[in-house]
C-alpha cells in the first residue's frame, strides 16, 4: 500500500496500481506470470498517480487472476492524477551485507520518519509466525519467494533487533497484520523509498510599499534658523 506522510491525506489503492502495471505493456511487471516489480508501483505512483482506496478497495485477494478481476474506470483514473509527483531513492544496495542492509533501512526510518517498501526472500517457515507476527531467530527453511512488504518499526524482543513488517495477508495474520522479522535471519533483496513531491507556498508575497515622507515645514524653518545662527 501507499502510506502518505501527511495523515489527513487518504489512503490510495495498492489494487488499482497492481491492476496498472500488470495490464500496461510500458511496465515490466506486464510480463510476470504472477506479482509485480517493486519499481513499477513508484513509477506509475510518480508519473500517473495513484486513486484513493475506497474507490478501489482491496477485495478477492485469493489469488492475483480474483485481484484485477475489475475493470478501471474513468472516475477511478482522473482522481490518480491528484496524486502524481514526487521521486523514489534505493535506501540499500546489492553490495551491502544482510545486516548493513538491515541497518540502512532503520537509519533511514528514524532520520526520516518514515517507512521503507522492501523486497524480501519469503520462506514456507515463516508461515509459522501466523498467531504471533515473530518470527523465531533461527535460520528459515522450505520454499522461497520473493514478497514485498513494507517496513514501519524497529524493536529488540528478547534482546535481538528485529524489523515490523506492514503485510498484505490481511489484519489477522500475525500482529494485527504485521510481521516481526529477526535481523541475520531473513534476506533483504532491495529497499525503496518513496519521496512525496514538495508542496509550493501558497502564502502571498507582500511587496513593502514606500510612503511619501511627511514634511513638517515649521519643524524645518526652526532648524534653518538654529543652523544659520551656529554659522
Amino acid at each position: 500500500a501507499f502510506y502518505n506522510r501527511d495523515a489527513s491525506s487518504p489512503k490510495l489503492s495498492p489494487r488499482y496500481a497492481f491492476k496498472r502495471i500488470r495490464s500496461d505493456s510500458a511496465f515490466p511487471s506486464s510480463q510476470l506470470q504472477w506479482g509485480a516489480y517493486m519499481r513499477d508501483s513508484l513509477s506509475l505512483k510518480i508519473k500517473e498517480g495513484v486513486c484513493e482506496y475506497e474507490l478501489c478497495p482491496n477485495t478477492n485477494i485469493a489469488s492475483d487472476k480474483d485481484f484485477l478481476a475489475f475493470t478501471i474506470t474513468p472516475n477511478m483514473t482522473n482522481n490518480a492524477r491528484k496524486y502524481t509527483g514526487g521521486s523514489y531513492i534505493y535506501v540499500t544496495n546489492g553490495g551491502r551485507t544482510e545486516n548493513e542492509k538491515f541497518e540502512d533501512i532503520v537509519r533511514y526510518m528514524a532520520e526520516q520518519n518514515d517507512g521503507v517498501k522492501v523486497g524480501v526472500t519469503w520462506r514456507t517457515s515463516f508461515n509459522d509466525a501466523r498467531r504471533t507476527g515473530i518470527v523465531p531467530t533461527q535460520p528459515p527453511s522450505g520454499d522461497v519467494l520473493g514478497h514485498d512488504m513494507f517496513a514501519v518499526a524497529w524493536k529488540k524482543i528478547n534482546g535481538h533487533e528485529y524489523l515490523g513488517f506492514r503485510n498484505s495477508f490481511g489484519e489477522t495474520w500475525g500482529d494485527k497484520g504485521r510481521i516481526w522479522l529477526p535481523k541475520g535471519f531473513f534476506k533483504i533483496s532491495s529497499a525503496i523509498a518513496y519521496i512525496p513531491p514538495v508542496k509550493p507556498l501558497n502564502e502571498e508575497i507582500i511587496k513593502p510599499v514606500q510612503k511619501p515622507a511627511e514634511r513638517d515645514e515649521f519643524a524645518e524653518k526652526a532648524k534653518a534658523q538654529e543652523l544659520r545662527k551656529m554659522l
